[in-house]
């Protein structure tokens, strides 16, 4: 037969033996599974929440084949829990080797808790080696149990606006038809409220932890819980109340059903702002502050001794420096106005406004002791009150509030220095010192960054090599970036990814070295040969988000930091 005929007809062959091998394999490999048998035993019909039940698990080999390193995975969903170990999802058992007909079962003890779906799947899955073969194989085995879904509802009460300082009712009702049979888990209503509530009275008093109170305790299928409170916030401000049903379970909550209030804050009577002359968000060391509080009567009757008061909180603030025509009180670094110091504040006619104000500085240094000192914030909380109410109100004073948080920005700076002699880094120069026309001497350049009080990113240093001066390409860090050398720009460039707040303060600096050849021209005889451009620095600050920068002089053969070189061995010689 022709070559051409076995050329037609080879191909076909063997793609005929490959899919046969794969068949047979297929066939093989379902053979050696085929009499390994999976099972979960799961109790009939639906699992109550919180009450333990058995979940049995078997594994049999009924193959022909003895079974080596024989191990169960039981991989249990979101929702059930182990009894004895709450915290473990999947549990391991190593069985060994088994010989054919042995059978291995063992029965867990398993807890339904709340969730999103009250269909929750087990997984159970065998690893094991088939005696006749050396192949690691697999079999898997799911089944499914329902949660019964509790019966339970919450209704919350209160009111949709206030006025600041005015008493609050927060009413809780619950109807429950779940029932703990056991002391794995217990019945919980819970209230969450803002931490600035003011509590007048709850009743019945919380008989759990915090604003818990126990079912059992003050009734298991309905009751109530009412907190009366007050609250102070400036006009607009919103919060919420969020009432919980919870089961606690192994001494873990899970929510069963919930119920959310929102609460707006009505505009006060008197009108009230806090705010910054320059109306900045961030600020600098150093800089001087001047902060506003402005008010007006926007009743129909006049409000009579009226009090502003503001409590100044920040380490970044210089209490030396604070100008104001108010009382100060030292001892909690607050300011008060009142008729006593403004006369106007007696009697606030209807539609009258004015302001006080006062100037402080910013601090000229960081009050950083350790690496976490970082993230400097200025807050001015203030406030302004009247006895006076005007109807139809029934709050017991006009009051409102405000506040201001200002970010204090982080500084960068750079520390730079030219050596000819430079053991600490361990890099060698050579050529004449003094440096000599058309001769080549090489000297080490180093960068030193500090940075205070915030996280930098994406910071960048660069400068540029000056006339008859060249990259070696020797370079150090002690930072996993080492400078880069752009041929077209004849820039010097270093470029690292992030630098944590107080490197350099407290932390050691991160540190740049390269080493640059000079060859001075005729011209420079009797001078300083310049190296390098000014350095330039930039990096965004982390917290504030404003892009700090910096730079250091133009660096020469002055060598002002190398202790080796005498002064005015720097300058060119013929």
């Amino acid at each position: 037969m022709s070559s051409s005929f076995w050329k037609k007809v080879r191909i076909p062959f063997f793609i005929g033996l490959l899919i046969l091998v794969l068949v047979a394999g297929f066939f093989l490999y379902e053979r050696l599974r085929g009499g390994v048998d999976l099972a979960i035993q799961l109790p009939d019909g639906e699992v109550e929440l919180g009450e333990p039940f058995d979940m049995e698990i078997t594994l049999a080999n009924n193959s022909a084949n003895a079974l080596r390193n024989v191990r169960l995975e039981l991989h249990l969903p979101e929702g059930l829990l182990l009894a004895d170990k709450p915290d473990e999802k999947i549990i391991s058992r190593g069985i060994g080797d088994m010989g054919n007909g042995r059978l291995h079962r063992e029965t867990v003890k398993v807890v339904a808790v709340p969730g999103e779906n009250p269909n929750y799947t087990a997984k159970l899955v065998a690893y094991y080696v088939p005696a006749s073969i050396s192949a690691n194989l697999q079999k898997t085995e799911e089944r499914e149990t329902r949660v019964r879904k509790p019966n339970a509802s919450l209704e919350l009460g209160a009111p949709e606006r206030i006025f600041s300082n005015e008493e609050l009712e927060i009413k809780t009702s619950y109807k429950n038809e779940l029932e703990p049979k056991n002391d794995n888990y217990s019945l919980e209503l819970k209230i969450n409220y803002p931490p600035d509530l003011d509590i007048i009275s709850r009743e019945p008093i919380p008989n759990g932890e915090n604003n818990n109170w126990r079912l059992a305790d003050i009734g298991l299928r309905e009751g109530s819980v009412t907190v009366h409170g007050n609250i102070e916030l400036p006009d607009s401000a919103s919060f919420n109340v969020r009432a919980e049903l919870v089961m606690r379970i192994l001494g873990k909550e899970y929510p069963v059903v919930s119920a959310t209030k929102d609460i707006a804050i009505n505009p006060s009577p008197l009108a009230f702002r806090v705010g910054l002359g320059s109306g900045k968000e961030t600020v600098e060391l150093g800089e001087e502050l001047i902060y506003f509080l402005q008010y007006k009567n926007n009743a129909n009757v006049p409000l009579e001794d009226v009090v502003i008061s503001a409590q100044l909180t920040g380490e970044m603030f210089d209490f030396g420096s604070l100008e104001t025509n108010g009382a100060a009180d030292v001892l909690t670094d607050t300011l008060v106005w009142s008729p006593t110091q403004i006369k106007d504040l007696e009697i606030l006619e209807p539609n009258e406004e004015g302001q006080v104000s006062f100037a402080i500085k910013v601090r000229n240094d960081y009050p950083v002791q350790g690496v976490n000192n970082k993230n400097f914030v200025l807050k001015v909380g203030a406030r302004i009150e009247s006895p006076t109410v005007p109807p139809p109100l029934t709050i017991n004073k006009t009051v409102n509030s405000g506040k201001l948080e200002t970010k204090v920005a982080g500084k960068l700076a750079i520390e730079t220095g030219v050596f000819f002699r430079d053991a600490a880094a361990k890099i060698i120069n050579g050529g004449p010192m003094p440096p000599k026309v058309g001769a080549p001497t090489k000297f080490t350049i180093h960068w030193s960054l500090s940075n205070a009080a915030t996280d930098l990113g994406g910071v960048e240093v660069k400068a540029k090599l000056e006339n008859g001066v060249s990259f070696t390409g020797k370079v150090k860090s002690n930072t996993n970036s080492l400078p880069q050398f752009d041929p077209v720009t004849r820039e010097v460039i270093w470029r690292l990814e992030r630098i944590p707040a107080n490197s350099g303060v407290i932390e050691a600096k991160p540190e740049a070295i390269f080493q640059v050849e000079a060859v001075p021209s005729i011209s420079l005889v009797n001078e300083y040969m310049p190296l390098l451009s000014t350095t330039e620095l930039r990096g965004r600050d982390e917290f504030t988000g404003a892009e700090l920068r910096g730079s250091a002089s133009p660096l020469t053969t002055r060598l002002e930091k190398d202790s080796t070189v005498q002064a005015g061995d720097g300058l060119v010689r013929q």
